[in-house]
C-alpha cells in the first residue's frame, strides 16, 4: 500500500515539474546521443578469401556482420548491419553512407519483450522492454524508462528518462522499457579464423515506483541471453535467444505470460536502383513451415502457448511449438533490380505464435491473434517490408519447472538464383531461393552423426583428371557415378547431396541440368551413368590434366581417409587402429590412413591432407635417439599450414584438393583422430563442430576464447554453469560437412587417454549408438570413467546446431 501511495505522490510531483518546467528554466530536450564505440562490433566474413572453390554458388564476396551489445544487428558507429555486395538490409545501403530517404531514426531492428503477470498480492503488472536501435524520432542511446502515471502499458513510441539520470529530462532513443533493463558489455566467447561467438546479456526488472529512479524495490523478472554465432565463411548468422526466469519465489501468481519477438525493417536495395522488394513469410501457421529434425525432444518444458489455452486471451495465432514434427518459419525478401538481385531471409525456430511481413504499423507493440498476421505485403513491389516473428510462452518463478525458453533466429543475404514470389514478372510461385535453402539447411537440417555412421555411408568419392585437346567432348570415367543425373537427381546445388564437381582450368563448371540462373560457364556438361562418362557441350581447351572430375559411386560402409596428427603421440594411432577396423568391408576398398601434415623426414611419401599454405616460414626441431645415435631433424611447423599467424581473427587452414592426383581429399569423407592440439585436421573441423575445444590463445598471444583449454558445448542450454565446460576425462565425437562437401568425423579427447577410450567406445559398439541417435544430433560429449577396469564411457551431451537433445537448463 505504501508503495502505491508513494508512487502517486512521486507521479504528481513529476507532472507538476513537467508543467512548471519552462517557467523554472527546466527544458525537456531530445537526445543527442554519442554512443561508446565499445557498445558495438563489426565482424568481417572470410568467404571471399577462403578455399571453397567447390561451393556451387558465388564466393567472391563475404558477409559482414555488425551488432550492438543490446542485441540489434546494427553497428551504429560504422553503419554496418548485414552487409553483402551492394546491400545492407538493416543499415542501408552497403558502405558507411546513409541514404537520404532512409535516415537512421528509421533503422528499426532488434527485439521486443512483453511480460504480463499478477503479483502474489493480486496486482496485475505489465512490463515491456525493447532494443530496436531507433524509434522513428531518434536512434541509439542508453536504456530509457517510459515512466507514465498511470502506466499505460506497452508503447515504445513515448519518450523516456535515461535510467540513472532522470535529471536529463525526457528523450527519444532506440532502447526503452517501462521497467528497468540492465545490459552488460558483450563477451566474445570465441574468435577463430572461421568462427565468431559472442554473448549478449540483458536483465529486465519490474520497476514498481513511478516517478522515481530508485531501483531498490525492483523485482527481477527475466534474463535475456543472446548467443551470436557467425561462421564467417557463410552468408548467414544465427542467434540463440534464451529467455530465463529469474523471478524470486512467492512473487508470481500462476505464470508470467511472455511475448518475445524479433522485428526489423528490410531495406534491400541501393540508392541508385531503389528498394523495390517482394516478400513472403513461410509459416507453420499458414501450413508452410519448413521441416527440421529439431522437434519437441530438443526443448526443455517450455513450448509456445496453445491458442486454445484459457491463459492465451487471444494473444497467440498458432501453437504450441515445437511439435512432434519440427518446423521453422522463414521470411524471404527479394529485390529483382538489375543492379542488386539479392535475397534477404530471416528464419525462426520453433515456428512462430504470431507473424507479420508488413509490420511497420506494429513496430512498437506485440502482436495478437486478431492482428492481420500477413504472410504477403498488400502491394508489391514495396520498398519497406517489415518482418515480425513472435513467440508467446509462459514462465514460472525460479522454483517452478518452466523457467527457460529458447528461440533461434537466422538472418542472411545471398545472391538471387531461383527464388520467386507470386505476382512478380518472375512469377514462379512462392519459392525459397536455392542458396537460401542451402544456408538454412546447414543450420536447421544439418549433416549429423546418424548420417555420419559408417554403416549409413553408401558412397565413395572419386577424382579423375583428363587432358583437354580442344576437340574431345566426351571422357569415360573409371566407375559409374551415382544418381540419375539426366533427371536432375541428385540436385547439383543442394546441401548434403553428393553430386559431382567438375573444374576446367581450376574453374568450377555448371552442369546443363543445374537450375537457372546459375552463372553460365564456358564448358557446360552432362554426366551419363549409363555409359560412365562425362560429355561437355564445348570441348575443353588444350591442357595437361586441366579437367578435374570429382564424383561419387556406390560403395557401402565407406570413409576414404583416417588421419592422425604428424606430431601426435602414439596413443592416437592406437585409437585410430581400433576405429579403422569398423570400416572393413569385403564389398569395397579399405579405408586409407594418413597424416595431417607432411612428415618430410620419416615419411615424405606418406599421404597427408592439409595444404601447406606458407612453405618455409617456420620449422620445429625434434631430437630422436636410437641405439647408435642422436639425430636432430627439422619439420615444417604448424604456421606453415595456415595462411597467416593464428590469432583471434586469422590463420585459416585448408584441405588439399587431392593426394597423388588419384585420391580425393577435399569433398571426400575423412575421420580425424586426436585433439586440435595434436592434429591439424581436427583443428580445421574445430572451427565448425558444435562441441569444440577453446584453444585458448593464438600463436601471437592473443586471446581466442573465454574458456581457455575447455571443451565448449556451443548449443547447450546451460550457459551459466561453467562447470559443464569439460576438461580431463571427457571426449568429443562430432561431424560436419563443409562448403566443399568434405565430411569430417572427429574423435578426440582432452588427453591421449581420453582419445583412446573414445575410439574404444566406438569400436566396442558406439557406432551402433550413432546410427540410432535422433536426427539433428551433430556432436556428442563422452564422460570417461577410469575408476574401474575396463574403463567405461557414457554420453553426457547430445548437441545439435541450435539446441540439444533432452536439454538441461541452468540450475
Amino acid at each position: 500500500m505504501n508503495l502505491k501511495t508513494n508512487s502517486k505522490i512521486l507521479a504528481t510531483l513529476l507532472i507538476l515539474l513537467t508543467l512548471l518546467g519552462p517557467m523554472m528554466g527546466i527544458v525537456t530536450v531530445q537526445a543527442a546521443w554519442t554512443d561508446p564505440a565499445a557498445w558495438y562490433r563489426t565482424v568481417p566474413g572470410v568467404l571471399a578469401a577462403d578455399y571453397y572453390k567447390l561451393y556451387p554458388f558465388k564466393t567472391d564476396k563475404s558477409l559482414k556482420l555488425g551488432f550492438s551489445q543490446f542485441g540489434e544487428l546494427i553497428n551504429s558507429i560504422e553503419n554496418v548491419g548485414l552487409e553483402y555486395r551492394y546491400v545492407d538490409p538493416f543499415a542501408p545501403e552497403a558502405g558507411s553512407g546513409i541514404p537520404a530517404g532512409i535516415p537512421k531514426k528509421d533503422w528499426i531492428n532488434g527485439w521486443l519483450i512483453n511480460i504480463s503477470y499478477t503479483t502474489i498480492d493480486g496486482d496485475a503488472r505489465n512490463v515491456w522492454a525493447c532494443a530496436l536501435h531507433a524509434d522513428l524520432q531518434d536512434y541509439e542511446g542508453p536504456w530509457l524508462r517510459v515512466d507514465t502515471t498511470p502506466d499505460k502499458g506497452e508503447d515504445p513510441r513515448d519518450q523516456g528518462y535515461e535510467i540513472g539520470n532522470y535529471a536529463g529530462g525526457l528523450k527519444y532513443g532506440g532502447r526503452k522499457t517501462n521497467g528497468t533493463a540492465v545490459t552488460e558489455p558483450y563477451i566474445v566467447l570465441y574468435e577463430g579464423p572461421r568462427r565468431f561467438v559472442a554473448l549478449l546479456d540483458t536483465t529486465i526488472y519490474d520497476h514498481r515506483v513511478h516517478g522515481s529512479d530508485d531501483t531498490t524495490l525492483d523485482i527481477p523478472l527475466v534474463r535475456l541471453l543472446l548467443t551470436i554465432i557467425f561462421n564467417k565463411d557463410k552468408k548467414e548468422v544465427y542467434i540463440l535467444k534464451d529467455v530465463k526466469s529469474i523471478t524470486p519465489k512467492l512473487t508470481v501468481q500462476g505464470k508470467m505470460y511472455v511475448q518475445f519477438s524479433n522485428r526489423g525493417e528490410v531495406d534491400l536495395g541501393t540508392t541508385a536502383g531503389g528498394f523495390p522488394s517482394y516478400a513472403h513469410f513461410y509459416t507453420a501457421g499458414k501450413s508452410q513451415g519448413q521441416p527440421t529434425p529439431y522437434d519437441e525432444d530438443f526443448v526443455d518444458t517450455v513450448k509456445t502457448v496453445d491458442p486454445a489455452s484459457p491463459t492465451c486471451l487471444g494473444r497467440s495465432k498458432w501453437g504450441p511449438e515445437p511439435k512432434a514434427t519440427g518446423t521453422y518459419d522463414v521470411a524471404q525478401v527479394i529485390n529483382f533490380a538489375t543492379d542488386v538481385k539479392n535475397v534477404f531471409f530471416a528464419a525462426f525456430w520453433p515456428s512462430l505464435s504470431n507473424y507479420e511481413i508488413f509490420g511497420g504499423a506494429y513496430w512498437w507493440r506485440s502482436l495478437t491473434a486478431a492482428d492481420l498476421n500477413r504472410v504477403d505485403m498488400p502491394t508489391e513491389p514495396h520498398p519497406t517490408p517489415f518482418y515480425i516473428g513472435e513467440w508467446d510462452f509462459e514462465l514460472t518463478d525460479i522454483l517452478g519447472t518452466e523457467t527457460h525458453f529458447r528461440g533461434v533466429t537466422e538472418y542472411g543475404v545471398t545472391d538471387l538464383w531461383d527464388g520467386a514470389d507470386v505476382g512478380t514478372a518472375y512469377d514462379g510461385g512462392n519459392k525459397i531461393d536455392s542458396e537460401v535453402k542451402y544456408q538454412l539447411n546447414e543450420t536447421f537440417t544439418p549433416w549429423d552423426l546418424t548420417q555420419a555412421d559408417p554403416f549409413n555411408m553408401l558412397y565413395r568419392r572419386e577424382v579423375e583428371f583428363f587432358s583437354g585437346d580442344g576437340t574431345t567432348k566426351n571422357f569415360v570415367l573409371d566407375y559409374t557415378p551415382i544418381g540419375s543425373y539426366v533427371d536432375a537427381t541428385p540436385i547439383w546445388d543442394k546441401y548434403c547431396t553428393f553430386a559431382e564437381r567438375v573444374l576446367v582450368g581450376g574453374v568450377l563448371q555448371v552442369p546443363a541440368r543445374a537450375i537457372p540462373p546459375h552463372t553460365a560457364t564456358t564448358y557446360k556438361y552432362e554426366i551419363h551413368p549409363e555409359t560412365s562418362s562425362i560429355n561437355f557441350t564445348t570441348a575443353p581447351p588444350v591442357g595437361t590434366k586441366n579437367i578435374k572430375v570429382l564424383y561419387s559411386r556406390s560403395c557401402p560402409d565407406q570413409y576414404e581417409w583416417i588421419i592422425v596428427g604428424r606430431d601426435s603421440a602414439a596413443v592416437d594411432s592406437a585409437g585410430a587402429a581400433m576405429v579403422s577396423q569398423i570400416y572393413y568391408s569385403e564389398s569395397g576398398p579399405m579405408i586409407q590412413s594418413g597424416l595431417d601434415m607432411q612428415d618430410t623426414i620419416w615419411g615424405p611419401h606418406v599421404p597427408f591432407v592439409m595444404a601447406q599454405l606458407r612453405p618455409g616460414t617456420a620449422t620445429i626441431t625434434k631430437t630422436t635417439t636410437t641405439p647408435t645415435a642422436t639425430t636432430t631433424v627439422t619439420l615444417p611447423y604448424r604456421p606453415d599450414y595456415r595462411n597467416a599467424v593464428f590469432k583471434s581473427s586469422s590463420g585459416k587452414t585448408a584441405l588439399k584438393d587431392d593426394w597423388c592426383t588419384t585420391y580425393a581429399v577435399s569433398s571426400a569423407s575423412i575421420e580425424s583422430i586426436g585433439s586440435p592440439w595434436a592434429n591439424l585436421l581436427t583443428e580445421y573441423w574445430n572451427e565448425f563442430t558444435d562441441a569444440y575445444l577453446d584453444v585458448g590463445v593464438g600463436e601471437d598471444g592473443s586471446v581466442v576464447g573465454q574458456f581457455s583449454g575447455k571443451i565448449v558445448s556451443l548449443s547447450c542450454w546451460d550457459k551459466l554453469n561453467i562447470n559443464r565446460l569439460h576438461g580431463s576425462g571427457y571426449a568429443v565425437i562430432a561431424t560436419y560437412k563443409d562448403l566443399n562437401g568434405t565430411i569430417g568425423l572427429v574423435v578426440w579427447g582432452w588427453t591421449g587417454d581420453d582419445t583412446y577410450f573414445a575410439c574404444r567406445w566406438l569400436w566396442a559398439g558406439g557406432y551402433n549408438t550413432l546410427g540410432t541417435l535422433h536426427r539433428g544430433v551433430t556432436a556428442i560429449v563422452l564422460k570417461i570413467s577410469y575408476t574401474t577396469c575396463p574403463y567405461s564411457a557414457s554420453i553426457v551431451e547430445k548437441l545439435g546446431t541450435i539446441t540439444e537433445y533432452d536439454p538441461h537448463p541452468d540450475p
